[in-house]
């Protein structure tokens, strides 16, 4: 029996403003994954992505280590990784290689060769290049096509999406997560896997537009044709809805991050402006009464801003929303959300599901957990696509495509 037949555990990693999340799951012999476990810890020292107080941050996440290993039993010493950051950013740039043998096949070396002249290029001094991910592709300046491997032409061009961000800031992110021990096998992006885990091929097709609502950023994903088409990140995130109510209503954090979480709504209309929420008493707090249209009216003004600043992001992008808008993290708990999002596009929306996924029907209920279990669909498919093109069968198989194309 080969290696690639033994079970393995796959572990990913999401380190956030709000908490630290853990997901392992096994990986059969037959490709597929079910999660074994979900764990879930304080996270201290990270603010929008970035780790602020490294101390703080380390202990955070040797207990979230320690906290999931306890529960699900197993041994942690790798990890894929969920990147995340205001500071992140993506842009487009294309690459061009010249076929010149004479039959004119397009082969694997040529794909190989474009993806390493985009990483080839020189990122900005200061900024390091996270990732590149190809778009499309395009023969002799026609139509785009999504595997050129195998067609026939003269010039060879692909689209890249590359997603870069602030060298020194992702060194600390990954001395953080390095300092337990911890080894960092791959990573992704957080709105990127999100959207591998709650997105089908129809909705990539047809234009579906992806936001995390997360406790420090909010990001987004869009996709169309079945690609990547644009991703960012806002600085704004569920947190900002909590500080928003401490400040309005001289509330403690804690009792603000109740409130919402229990009582907030961002549909403020049709509410009477003269119903009151009370506002329990505990640990020193007497307790308060609030309108509940004021603090409706509150919470909305964030959410929207945040809204307005991805739609304006977007812009002409937001007509090709065939699929309309899906919505995760934990801020899309927030009541009437589904509503304001679709008042803001002019698109409907709705609170997505996770899909191609099997484990604890809790965990796949969370949407606070989507990218960090999508991170682990992504991990897992990476690994048995590893292990077929290891196995005796892969190996004929492409020695096989290999003769047949130069036999053509």
């Amino acid at each position: 029996m080969g290696f690639w037949r033994k079970d393995k555990h796959v572990v990913a990693l999401e380190v956030g403003t709000c908490k630290i999340a853990v997901a392992v799951g096994s990986l059969g012999s037959d490709g597929g994954m079910n999660i074994l476990g979900t764990s879930e810890t304080a996270s201290a020292g990270v603010r929008k992505g970035e780790i602020v107080d490294p101390k703080a941050a380390a202990v955070a996440l040797r207990d979230a280590i320690l906290a999931a290993e306890t529960k699900i039993g197993v041994t942690v010493d790798e990890v894929n990784l969920v990147l995340s950051g205001s500071h992140l950013q993506c842009e487009e740039r294309v690459t061009v290689k010249e076929i010149l043998r004479e039959d004119n096949h397009i082969i694997e070396a040529d794909v190989a060769e474009v993806h390493h002249m985009v990483q080839e290029q020189h990122e900005n001094a200061g900024r390091f290049r996270v990732t590149e991910m190809p778009r499309s592709y395009s023969i002799d300046g026609g139509e785009p096509v999504q595997d050129p491997v195998g067609m026939i032409g003269r010039r060879l061009e692909a689209v890249f999406m590359v997603v870069h961000g602030v060298q020194g800031r992702l060194q600390n992110f990954v001395k953080c997560v390095h300092e337990p021990g911890i080894a960092i096998v791959d990573y992704a992006l957080g709105p990127v896997v999100a959207a591998e885990a709650i997105l089908n091929e129809d909705q990539k097709q047809s234009g579906a537009l992806v936001i995390d609502m997360g406790g420090g950023l909010t990001h987004y994903a869009f996709f169309c044709d079945g690609r990547l088409e644009k991703m960012g990140v806002v600085g704004i995130g569920g947190d900002h809805v909590t500080q928003d109510i401490s400040r309005a209503f001289h509330l403690p954090l804690r009792q603000s991050e109740q409130i919402k979480c229990s009582m907030a709504t961002v549909d403020d209309d049709g509410l009477d402006p003269e119903q009151v929420l009370q506002v329990p008493a505990s640990n020193g707090f007497a307790g308060k009464n609030i309108y509940a249209k004021s603090l409706a009216t509150v919470c909305r003004l964030r959410v929207e801003e945040t809204l307005e600043i991805i739609r304006e992001e977007l812009g002409e992008q937001v007509k090709l929303f065939g699929a309309g808008i899906l919505l995760t993290g934990g801020g899309s708990r927030l009541k009437g959300v589904e509503s304001l999002v679709s008042s803001v596009f002019g698109k409907p929306s709705l609170c997505a599901r996770m899909h191609h996924l099997s484990g604890d029907a809790e965990d796949l209920s969370r949407p606070e957990l989507s990218a960090v279990l999508g991170m682990l669909l992504t991990a897992t498919r990476k690994e048995a696509k590893t292990r077929k093109l290891k196995s005796p069968l892969g190996m004929f198989k492409r020695a096989w495509e290999q003769v047949r194309m130069f036999a053509f």
